[in-house]
């Protein structure tokens, strides 16, 4: 039962632990030898892998860099812009390759229903750091 009194989570930190369940999900699902068989693995697994530790790397670097002037601004807002066109670089590419794979309907669906949540929440964060930050 929730309660007002209970902890909860930063939302900042939701969105780290759910950017690293998608990131550790993706590779999973790419690792799958009935949804990626090694045979044709190589055409394009390999590179959705490095997309996605690229997310999460640009994802951690924005988290990690603390604002106190307009330089740190600027880079962590490109941290975070780049985490943002990597998601949707991402996206395209799975959808692309899950044609290649011939993935089932409802793993790609599944998938990309996370990776939206994720997106969204990636857009949120930019926007709250626009708002907290706009002084600087």
């Amino acid at each position: 039962m929730n309660s007002k009194y209970e902890k909860h989570e930063p939302s900042h930190e939701k969105f780290l632990k759910n950017a690293d369940d998608f990131c550790v999900y993706t590779i999973r699902l790419l690792k799958d030898e009935n949804i990626c068989p090694k045979s044709v693995r190589w055409l394009g697994a390999e590179e959705i892998v490095k997309i996605t530790q690229r997310f999460h790397t640009e994802v951690h670097r924005a988290n990690s860099i603390k604002v106190t002037n307009a330089e740190e601004k600027k880079m962590r807002h490109a941290a975070q812009v780049s985490a943002y066109s990597l998601i949707a670089t991402l996206g395209e590419k799975m959808a692309f390759n899950a044609r290649i794979y011939e993935m089932k309907v409802n793993i790609l669906s599944g998938w990309l229903t996370r990776k939206g949540e994720i997106q969204s929440w990636l857009s949120g964060w930019i926007r709250s750091d626009e708002k907290r930050y706009e002084g600087i």
